[in-house]
């Protein structure tokens, strides 16, 4: 990526390669993504089934159980 300015940004992806050890960066990246499908919903995340919400800097965090729902 290449700014206005002619300064060269580093990639995004590596930001996680210094978290994650390379053997598990395949399947970290499935499991973000299953988590944001599953429980971190864009409309109507599921925040009480979140076992990283204590590190979510969400405002609106919902923590109400759904109706018929199971833990």
């Amino acid at each position: 990526f290449q700014a206005e300015d002619g300064i060269r940004d580093q990639p995004r992806s590596r930001g996680l390669g210094d978290v994650y050890k390379r053997q598990y960066l395949n399947n970290a990246h499935h499991l973000l993504i299953l988590h944001g499908r599953y429980i971190c919903k864009a409309r109507n995340p599921e925040c009480y089934r979140c076992v990283v919400n204590d590190l979510c800097m969400f405002k609106n965090k919902n923590f109400n159980l759904k109706k018929n729902a199971t833990i």
